[in-house]
């Protein structure tokens, strides 16, 4: 019957995803990163054995679909996930390890186009600051972010927390911040390891940082800028606000579409104080669509001060090591006018021990500090403060005592200079009476005061005849 079929194979496309691990300061490719991809199971819900709570705060556990859809070790080139993700699946990347002396990065959120061929929403995830990137389709993007509302502070004391009023002499305190933005999301802000002195400049500085740190905001703005640190435009967003949200370009026009710039949320303190949080490297391709996710790590860093107790100065002349806890030697050096840096040498979440070798002339050795590297990128500040020594009172005198010999010749000694002072005093007011010729006994016996006032008479008597 002369029929015609045709056979339709249709094939789809593989999608593809670079993924690239930077260092969070200069830009560079960081290799040993363990990273993997997890296919979320419903609206930001991702499950992730074994992970603490500040690193996936806002990522629900709930069920994975599976096992990760890719896992690798990131080198000096971008990561190809070719075939594995599925094309407007939403998914969470995630750093299972770090390398030596980086901090964990937080996760990040993506969702990829229903074409699978680039990246359609970005968006922080875990504690950090909420970002969120949306592609629209004339190629302007949505940019959703939450101003700040309060910096929080906690206490905590061999890593339980206490309340402010429960701090005794020689706790070993270490004070965490933490913001907390309108929609209630949750990003820390630092922390301060220090073992508390109950004198007068302790308490006064404690407040004083207190009162600083978590005073009142004066704004929050939202910065898009080139990787150079070029500031391409930025956003004030209303404090009142639970979410903001605007449509801009990323890049402004006339450009080749091809570049990498950051966005990332700013908070001012009314004394001027500011802090950057949640800073989102973005990945533009020939297109300007998001082609390439861009996970960077932060070194970690930790500001370690040998400070007088008195004043709060910094104290140098203290020779200091940070060993682990089993002793190994990591750092040594004697403290100078400026606080010691340590950056991109420990290890996030492990412990080590800062011990003082020697104190300065005058001072006491201070004890031991221990504290643990923060996972998620902070400053950490270590503060270990030396006592002046007391001055040693006199010892009482006692009959028979050594001591008391020694005082009661050392008395002599004195006296007895004394008295031979006196006596050349006295010499010397006669030498003087003499030179004067008032009353000098040895001058009457030579006579010669007595002749010259004579003869001056006599001499009067035979003017006054004539």
């Amino acid at each position: 019957n002369g029929q015609l079929f045709h056979k339709l194979t249709i094939e789809d496309e593989k999608t593809e995803l670079l993924v690239s691990k930077t260092d969070g300061e200069t830009g560079e490719p960081v290799e040993g990163a363990r990273l993997a991809v997890y296919s979320m199971a419903g609206e930001k819900e991702a499950v992730i054995a074994g992970e603490t709570e500040a690193m996936m705060d806002g990522v629900t556990e709930a069920t994975v679909n599976g096992a990760p859809a890719a896992v690798w070790t990131s080198g000096t080139e971008p990561y190809l996930i070719s075939g594995k993700l599925i094309a407007g699946g939403s998914y969470l990347l995630y750093e299972q390890e770090p390398p030596t002396g980086y901090a964990k990065a937080f996760p990040v959120r993506f969702q990829l186009s229903e074409d699978g061929t680039f990246v359609r929403e970005l968006e922080t995830a875990g504690a950090a600051a909420p970002l969120e990137l949306e592609m629209l389709p004339q190629g302007s993007f949505r940019i959703t972010a939450s101003p700040v509302k309060e910096i929080q502070y906690f206490i905590e004391r061999d890593g339980y927390p206490i309340p402010r009023e429960a701090i005794a002499d020689g706790d070993l305190l270490t004070i965490r911040l933490q913001t907390v933005f309108q929609n209630g999301d949750k990003a820390p802000a630092g922390s301060w390891t220090f073992r508390f002195h109950s004198s007068e400049t302790a308490k006064a500085e404690l407040e004083e940082w207190i009162l600083r740190i978590c005073g009142k905001i004066k704004e929050t703005e939202l910065a898009l800028t080139a990787v150079g640190g070029e500031r391409i435009r930025s956003w004030k967003i209303p404090s009142y606000l639970e979410s903001w949200s605007i449509e801009t370009p990323l890049l402004d026009e006339g450009g080749d579409g091809k570049e990498d710039v950051y966005l990332e949320t700013i908070v001012r303190m009314q004394d001027g104080t500011a802090f950057s949080f949640g800073r989102m490297r973005i990945s533009l391709g020939e297109n300007g669509k998001i082609e390439t996710i861009n996970l960077e790590d932060e070194k970690t860093r930790v500001q370690i001060s040998k400070r007088d107790l008195t004043t709060g100065e910094e104290l140098p002349g203290a020779r200091l090591i940070l060993t682990e806890e089993n002793g190994k030697e990591i750092d040594s050096w004697i403290s100078g006018d400026q606080p010691h840096f340590i950056e991109g040498v420990l290890e996030a979440g492990k412990r080590y021990v800062l011990t003082e070798l020697y104190a300065p002339d005058g001072y006491e050795e201070a004890e031991s500090i221990s504290f643990s590297v923060s996972e998620n990128g902070e400053i950490q500040r270590v503060v270990m403060e030396d006592r002046r020594k007391p001055e040693e009172p006199e010892e009482p005198t006692e009959p028979g005592n050594r001591q008391s010999r020694t005082n009661q010749r050392n008395r002599g000694n004195r006296q007895s200079r004394t008295n031979r002072r006196s006596r050349t005093n006295r010499t010397n007011r006669r030498s003087r009476t003499s030179q004067t010729g008032r009353k000098n006994p040895k001058n009457r016996a030579r006579g010669r005061p007595r002749e010259r006032s004579l003869l001056f008479m006599k001499r009067r008597m035979d003017t006054a005849d004539a």
